[in-house]
């Protein structure tokens, strides 16, 4: 027997021991419609899968992490490419027999054909001339097979070191191992060796990505909804529903095409933590070069990671300049405030600001000193969205006391909201979407809107060139935009909740082996409920500050801080006209306030637009010393 099927049947075993006894609420929370997307798949083994992501957890950060970067650095691209090609290759046997048993005659003939083209011309595989001669490569497998047999997907099903998906895809596993080429045609230690070999590879060129989704507050419920919504093959044997009206998609989606053109990349990145001067500590990440002779601080939107996908690629567009990065999480992220006993919940901008710049200031010493950076190094620094907000704020903030963090000499906000409040009444409308379509409808239409979304990443998946935009109408567009920033916010609730439970809450925060209840109940909490339920008491509770929501909204507008801005010639400003979070009052507000500071862009929506290498060549020159 394979020593790896083992693993897979061991965890099937467990589902008739540690079935979890919780009772599913989620749907008594989550906003209306979307149980569908936030619950796609019944998870009553929780507690068991919980326990198997917080292993898998352990061994991606604790030996894929290292060993990925070990293997990167010994073994050429070349190489790696070479193994990947090779991997895929020794896969034929195994989707050949499934294309047949799917009745799919064609795909079993590209197979066969990519099979004998790479094997020859290929040598063994490790070249695919078969993809430059148009021979096309379709994946399947037996969690395929089984879906188009009709084996519907069975409950959500965490494997210890293979991840997460559903009961069918985990006998889809164990009908693979068969057909896995290396074992039939070799020898036991040999196809073990082999095994170890390519998976090893193919761990290596997957791992940032996988990284960047464990630093996520709720990567549990990430991990659960990606797995069944993302490949789900049920949808890949029948036509989705045809589209009521033309499909509307908001360019803010483009935001997803701004990633790294190298993913190992990341693994030049440095992460550091300092401690503050209230107590406490916070992360950082940088991106060292003794060289360099400027550093951006960069400020990511809210809920954004240090190490996500656009921070690493914004980070490795500066290195194309010679530049380096410092990086700090979002301060709406338990990343940043969780090691901060007194800090205050993050929303009420002025207050923010200040320990925001006590960590930059910590972090920038941290590095000169750590990374014996040369006196003399050009300092700017860049947000986005709420990062962007920030960075106006710090701009103000140092104009008054330039002593809190000398020597910033350039400031550039991205698409920074002119009102916060209006865009995050914006957001919960957005997320509400659902809730104003019939009754009698709504499930079906989410379910027509998660098919075509499922067959356009399937389609997407492998394109060299920028997929376009996805396959909605304009409300299905606002509904997936304003749970994306609802997702952000169940993240920040539950890293407080964790951190000082507030009682306002149901479900119990701390109930380990069942908190996909309080999940549910975080993504129905509206950013209107933060503020009025969670942000203005504890400023009146710890301050004594009796302000009105409407007052202290106004200190986080950008009209309080007109005039600074106004005579700062330091700060630079970009926005596009059709941002949803912005109105068409707002923009001759900008222009007013900064003048040729301010440069507008017709199209791109909500940071739809970072991705066009004319955007990012502006990006440069604005923040050029």
């Amino acid at each position: 027997m394979p020593r790896r099927l083992p693993v897979i049947l061991l965890s099937l075993a467990t589902l008739f021991l540690l079935a979890s006894c919780a009772t599913d609420r989620s749907a008594l929370h989550a906003p209306a419609g979307t149980a569908r997307l936030l619950n796609p798949v019944p998870d009553p083994l929780e507690g068991y899968n919980r326990v198997v992501q917080d292993f898998n957890e352990g061994v991606a950060k604790g030996i894929v992490h290292p060993s990925a970067q070990v293997w990167r650095f010994l073994v050429p691209s070349p190489v790696r490419t070479g193994l990947s090609h090779m991997g895929e290759n020794l896969g034929y046997p195994l989707r050949v027999i499934n294309h047949l048993l799917q009745g799919d005659l064609s795909s079993s003939w590209d197979d066969t054909r990519r099979f004998a083209v790479n094997t020859t011309v290929g040598v063994l595989g490790l070249w695919d001339p078969a993809t430059a001669w148009g021979i096309p490569r379709k994946d399947t497998s037996f969690g395929e097979t089984l879906a188009k047999w009709g084996m519907g997907q069975g409950c959500y099903l965490n494997l210890p070191f293979y991840g997460p998906g559903t009961l069918r895809d985990a006998l889809g596993k164990a009908a693979d191992f068969p057909l896995d080429l290396p074992r039939i045609i070799l020898r036991p230690h040999h196809s073990d060796l082999a095994f170890a070999l390519l998976e090893g590879n193919r761990l290596a060129q997957e791992e940032p990505e996988l990284y960047g989704l464990f630093t996520q507050e709720n990567h549990y419920e990430l991990f659960r909804i990606f797995s069944a919504l993302g490949r789900n093959p049920e949808y890949k044997f029948r036509e989705p529903p045809p589209m009521e009206e033309e499909p509307a998609p908001d360019e803010a989606f483009g935001a997803m095409l701004l990633k790294p053109q190298d993913p190992a990349f990341f693994y030049q990145s440095r992460q550091r933590r300092v401690a503050l001067p209230g107590g406490g500590s916070v992360p950082y990440t940088c991106y060292p070069s003794r060289e360099s002779r400027t550093l951006v601080l960069l400020l990511p939107g809210i809920g954004s990671h240090r190490n996500s996908q656009e921070v690493t690629a914004l980070a490795e567009l500066f290195r194309s300049r010679g530049w380096d990065t410092l990086a700090l999480s979002s301060p709406f992220l338990p990343d940043f405030f969780g090691d901060l006993p007194d800090a205050p919940p993050p929303g009420y901008l002025p207050q923010d600001t200040i320990l925001l710049t006590q960590a930059l200031r910590a972090a920038l010493e941290d590095y000169q000193a750590h990374f014996r950076i040369p006196p003399g190094q050009h300092v700017v620094m860049a947000g986005y969205s709420l990062g962007g907000l920030y960075t106006l704020h710090l701009a103000a903030l140092l104009s008054r006391s330039p002593e809190a963090l000398p020597s910033v000499q350039r400031f550039l906000a991205i698409n920074p909201p002119r009102d916060p409040m209006a865009a995050l009444k914006a957001i919960d409308q957005m997320a509400a979407t659902a809730e104003r379509w019939p009754a009698e409808t709504r499930e079906a239409r989410v379910d027509a809107m998660i098919h075509r979304l499922n067959r356009w990443m399937a389609d997407a998946d492998g394109m060299e060139a920028p997929s376009p935009l996805p396959p909605l109408a304009k409300e299905e567009s606002d509904l997936l935009l304003g749970l994306y920033m609802r997702l952000k916010l169940a993240g920040t609730l539950q890293g407080l909740e964790k951190k000082s439970p507030s009682g306002l809450f149901q479900e119990d925060p701390d109930a380990y082996f069942h908190r996909n209840n309080f999940f549910a109940e975080c993504m129905g909490f509206t950013y209107m409920d933060y503020l009025e339920r969670i942000l203005k008491p504890w400023y009146e509770r710890h301050q004594g500050n009796t302000a009105s929501l409407e007052e202290l909204s106004a200190q986080c507008r950008l009209d309080s801080l007109a005039g600074i801005l106004r005579d700062n010639p330091d700060v630079r400003l970009f926005q596009n006209r059709n941002d949803f979070l912005i109105t068409e009052e707002d923009l001759p507000w900008y222009q007013e306030t900064l003048g040729s500071r301010f440069l507008l862009f017709p199209r791109g929506s909500h940071l739809g637009n970072m991705f066009l290498p004319e955007y990012q060549e502006a990006l440069l020159q604005a923040l050029q010393p």
